[in-house]
């Protein structure tokens, strides 16, 4: 897997885009900045959506893992 995109979904946490074995697939990613290292912050979903499009990539994050922010703001 490389990483392809990233979008900023928050200070110090993003949305990372990486390629997968399947053509036309992409694993989206929330991971957090912890000393400058990006760590993985929660589950990870692969979508075929276009993995520059921000509007689309923050939507299914949003969707995706909204149990993990309610969680944190718990």
């Amino acid at each position: 897997m490389s990483l392809v995109h990233t979008v900023t979904l928050v200070a110090n946490v993003r949305a990372a885009v990486y390629t997968t074995a399947a053509p036309g697939r992409y694993l989206i990613a929330v991971e957090e900045c912890h000393g400058g290292i990006w760590e993985p912050a929660g589950d990870a979903g692969t979508t075929s959506v276009d993995p520059f499009d921000d509007v689309a990539i923050y939507s299914i994050c949003f969707f995706m893992f909204s149990d993990y922010w309610e969680d944190q703001n718990d």
